[in-house]
């Protein structure tokens, strides 16, 4: 064989072959193809990304993913790592950012419960803690033991606001439709000051240690009260209202026993007896001062008496009537004595003095007249 025909065949193997590797790249181009086209497709987010990227007809309107659904999104920093959780799990929906520590630092979440916002420290220690139900709202403010230092609450019957130490309420402030207080606790959460205003007027309340009242500051509409106590209960009132101001002392078992009160009058000045009963009554009356003495049903029986004309005795029964009247007017002394009807059965030889009679009362304040 020529060297020509050597030629002519290897040129016609060499095109041959061409054509061989050209059938291959073709089909090994078409099954690639049908690979790609086959994951793509099995893949719904992606071929919605796709067709979103496609150019629209209007050239001013930037095509951008309408949806995107997922159940759990993770960003990481340039190192790699966690920053910011986002959720859902078991009808939870979870938002977490954590610091460079991998410490949580923020959360928010939200179930059927209602929502949750929680702020924590470096170490990882929750330290605000905003809640919101159906029916209420909380903020909860804790310390580096994980103690509630600061409660603060809203809901259908009022907002509160409470203030902790070691875990026990010391202050609380509240406010209601009927009603605002001010509460303040010892250690051992017994109310020690106690603050209100309701719809009778405010009132000022110190407590001893067992939770007593000891001393009551009240002012209402009509009028305004001090009551001081011990123990067992309050011994001392002071009082200021429309008709003047007023002292009572109370005994042991809280009954009253002496009233010191300034009406329009003139002061008075009244002891009572265990069952409330009046023994003891003294008055400064413009017609001048008196006291009388009653006994254990209230009944008087002995007055004594200064007005214009001078000073009078009078002594009265059982029933309350004068009996014994003794007298010291300008014109001298005298004395009478009447019998269980009011009839004069005896005097002494002088006349009474003009007006004397009739200026010493028989009803209202203990007197006699001859």
């Amino acid at each position: 064989m020529t060297t020509e025909e050597r030629l002519e065949k290897l040129e016609r193997e060499l095109s041959q072959a061409k054509c061989h590797n050209r059938r291959l790249l073709v089909v090994a181009t078409a099954c690639l193809g049908i690979l790609f086209a086959c994951v793509f497709l099995a893949q719904p987010g992606r071929l919605d990304t796709a067709r979103a990227a496609e150019p629209t007809t209007d050239s001013t309107k930037v095509s951008v993913q309408d949806e995107v659904r997922a159940r759990r999104f993770v960003l990481e920093d340039e190192q790699g790592r966690t920053r910011t959780l986002l959720t859902v799990n078991k009808n939870r929906v979870c938002l977490v950012m954590v610091d460079d520590n991998r410490r949580p630092r923020m959360t928010l979440s939200e179930n059927a419960s209602g929502m949750a916002f929680v702020l924590c420290d470096a170490n990882g220690q929750a330290r605000v803690l905003l809640n919101a139900f159906q029916d209420s709202g909380t903020m909860i403010c804790g310390d580096e033991n994980d103690q509630a230092r600061l409660v603060l609450s809203a809901g259908k019957d009022g907002s509160t606001l409470g203030l902790r130490e070691n875990g026990k309420l010391r202050a609380s402030l509240k406010a209601s439709k009927d009603c605002e207080a001010m509460i303040f606790r010892d250690e051992n959460d017994q109310a020690r000051l106690v603050l209100s205003v309701g719809k009778d007027g405010p009132t000022l309340g110190l407590r001893d240690a067992n939770g007593k009242p000891r001393a009551i500051l009240d002012a209402s509409k009509d009028v305004e009260t001090m009551i001081f106590g011990d123990a067992k209960g309050p011994n001392l009132m002071l009082g200021a209202g429309k008709d003047g101001p007023m002292v009572h002392l109370l005994d042991a078992n809280g009954k009253l026993r002496t009233k010191l009160c300034v009406n329009k009058d003139g002061p008075v000045l009244n002891m009572l007896g265990e069952n409330g009963e009046l023994r003891v009554g003294v008055f400064a009356l413009k017609e001048g001062p008196m006291m009388g003495l009653y006994d254990e049903n209230g009944t008087p029986r002995v007055g004594l008496f200064t007005f214009k004309d001078g000073p009078t005795l009078g002594l009265y029964d059982e029933n309350g009537k004068p009996r014994v009247g003794m007298f010291a007017f300008k014109d001298g002394p005298m004395m009478g004595v009447r019998d269980e009807n009011g009839k004069t059965i005896w005097r002494t030889p002088r006349l009474v003095a003009t007006g004397s009679e009739n200026g010493v009362p028989t009803s209202t304040r203990p007197a006699i007249e001859p």
